[in-house]
């Protein structure tokens, strides 16, 4: 019996004991965190799907209910990479790429590098080299005008007068604004001051040569431009094609790179384009170094994009370029409101062909990248010639100032009412629903994701946000409690900025 006190009293010293310690300890230890608040947002696995979402609570007032059913979604237009700006006020200027990182339309590009750029000036543009950073948009500083002066030489020192030199001036048509050199070989010109400035000569029976030069007002502003000999190469294509002069052939370095070879100014081609072919198939390209490996690509709505033929220079015969075209298909492009577009690209991608996107100091053209594509340009009217697109085929259509779009190939081609971009506004995708009746708190419900549901004071209008660019459906029904009163259908709502919606009258 002593035995069993024993026994129950050292229990009872025991739990006194945790529990003295318990509350010594107690607040060591903060309490749990309570759960996230339930939020309303949007969940796009949702949208159009067969669940419904879940019953928002009843209301007497009025509501409107909105249903979003999504068609497609669209391509934002990429992040500008670089954006010049004039000083001192640091005015923006219209930047576009031309090439180099960032510049192609079908593949956005974040990484650091160097890019050609175009700058919208009074009278024309003007074409710098800038150096951009990962990520980020880089600005291009412009300033006011200097005097450049120089001289260009053969390689035995002697002038060469009427060569021609550029230093990155286009007009309105986007042709190059060049000086000529005098008898002594000497030119004279005015420069907007800044970075990147291209200086390219050329002269017949010599190869162009070029570079980019700095132009400030405490450098020196005088350059020596040495011309060496050059080559004419002329190329003719074989294939079977009733339209080859819509084509041009384009020139890039080999893996055999000679010194002569890298100082030829690649990247004009980017801003002019390359040699075009003729009616018989026949081009002729001018300014090339007299030695050296050039790759040929040519350039045509017909042809698969790649390196088709390399050419040694020098050489006095015809290079032959054997190609395959393939079977033609047109169409028109226009925007959501039916005006056509002028200058979009076109770009055929074959089923699993990826689009990755070129870089390098060469800065060649954009589309040189795409191999194993078709690419093709629209003219004046949105008129364009594009090879036939086979089942499972992507048509990529880019413009600026639009959304792109991405189309599937089925076993048709797209038919013309389906050869459209949307016009870019700009500014987040959401729907603003205007109130029923001014004078009445309502209620707004979405069905985005689970459900949203805003409780709106009189006059006051409702925004939700859209997963993202594209088309939708939009049913916008209204109701007096549990009665319905009207409803109101958009179709093919195209959402690239904030879309105003108005519901029917409650009564």
């Amino acid at each position: 019996m002593q035995r069993s006190n024993l026994f129950l009293l050292a229990a009872v010293a025991a739990g006194i004991a945790v529990m003295t310690v318990w509350r010594l300890t107690a607040e060591e230890f903060p309490p749990p965190l309570p759960g996230p608040e339930p939020v309303e947002g949007i969940d796009t696995n949702h949208i159009g799907s067969e669940t419904p979402p879940p019953s928002p609570p009843p209301f007497a007032g009025p509501r409107v209910v909105v249903a979003v059913q999504p068609r497609e979604r669209f391509v934002a237009p990429p992040t500008p990479r670089v954006q010049a700006v004039q000083l001192p006020n640091r005015e923006p200027l219209p930047t576009r790429l031309l090439a180099g990182t960032g510049s192609s339309p079908w593949d956005e590009d974040a990484r650091a590098g160097t890019a050609l750029v175009a700058v919208a000036t009074d009278g024309g543009e003007l074409v710098r080299q800038v150096a951009v950073e990962a990520g980020e948009t880089t600005e291009l500083e412009l300033r006011g005008l200097l005097a450049v002066t120089g001289r260009v030489r053969d390689v035995a020192g002697s002038p060469i007068a009427g060569a021609r030199v550029w230093l990155g001036a286009l007009d309105t048509d986007g042709r190059n604004v060049h000086l000529e050199t005098d008898a002594d070989g000497a030119f004279e010109a005015g420069v907007r001051s800044g970075g990147g400035v291209p200086l390219l000569a050329w002269a017949p029976g010599y190869a162009a040569t070029g570079r980019t030069v700095q132009v400030e007002v405490d450098d020196r502003r005088e350059f020596e431009i040495t011309l060496e000999p050059g080559a004419t190469l002329a190329v003719q294509i074989a294939g079977s094609a009733t339209e080859p002069e819509i084509g041009e052939v384009l020139v890039a370095p080999t893996a055999n790179r000679t010194a002569a070879v890298l100082r030829y100014p690649f990247f004009l081609q980017g801003l002019v384009g390359g040699a075009a072919l003729d009616e018989r198939g026949h081009a002729e390209l001018t300014f090339l170094p007299a030695e050296g490996e050039l790759a040929l690509t040519v350039l045509h709505p017909l042809v698969a994009i790649g390196a088709h033929r390399e050419a040694r220079l020098g050489k006095r015969d015809p290079c032959t370029v054997p190609l395959r075209f393939a079977p033609a298909w047109s169409g028109v492009l226009h925007d959501d409101s039916g005006v056509p577009i002028a200058g979009a690209e076109v770009l055929l991608r074959p089923e699993g062909r990826a689009v990755h996107t070129g870089g390098g100091l060469l800065l060649l053209p954009p589309p040189l990248a795409a191999t194993g594509c078709y690419f093709a340009a629209t003219a004046a009217g949105g008129g364009f010639t594009c090879a036939l697109p086979r089942a499972g085929d992507v048509l990529a259509l880019r413009a600026r100032g639009h959304g792109g779009r991405d189309l599937k190939i089925g076993s048709e081609p797209p038919s013309a009412e389906e050869l459209w971009l949307p016009v870019w506004h700009g500014g987040e995708p959401v729907l603003r629903l205007a109130p029923p009746t001014p004078g009445a708190g309502w209620r707004a419900e979405f069905d985005l994701g689970g459900g949203t549901v805003i409780e709106c004071e009189p006059g006051a209008i409702a925004v939700a946000a859209l997963p993202y660019f594209g088309a939708f459906d939009v049913t916008v029904t209204t109701f007096a409690g549990d009665e319905q009163r009207g409803e109101r259908r958009y179709e093919r709502v195209v959402a690239t900025g904030p879309i105003d919606l108005q519901p029917p009258p409650l009564e």
